[in-house]
């Protein structure tokens, strides 16, 4: 029964990462999506930030994982500036 299991659990992992689109799919779909949104919304269009807001959260943040590309894109930088200060402190 739990090789039955893990048989099937394995078998589904590439089926889900199968409907994961290309990155720049992803990218290009919600960029479209958001951009029909603002142009139809007048509300928006009037400065609503509370909609914006929640249109953000309700489109974009769910598909991307904003921290970590933050640590991605900041991790060179900060290991730099941690080695400067480190070796600074041993003088």
């Amino acid at each position: 029964m739990k090789i039955s299991s893990c048989l099937l659990f394995a078998l589904l992992i590439p089926a889900a990462q199968a409907q994961q689109p290309a990155p720049d799919v992803l990218v290009k779909s919600i960029t479209e999506e958001v951009v029909a949104i603002l142009k139809k919304d007048k509300d928006i269009q009037a400065g609503d930030t509370k909609k914006v807001a929640d249109l953000i959260e309700a489109k974009v943040v769910p598909h991307f994982d904003f921290i970590r590309m933050t640590r991605i894109a900041m991790g060179a930088q900060l290991a730099a500036r941690l080695a400067g200060a480190a070796k600074g402190s041993r003088r």
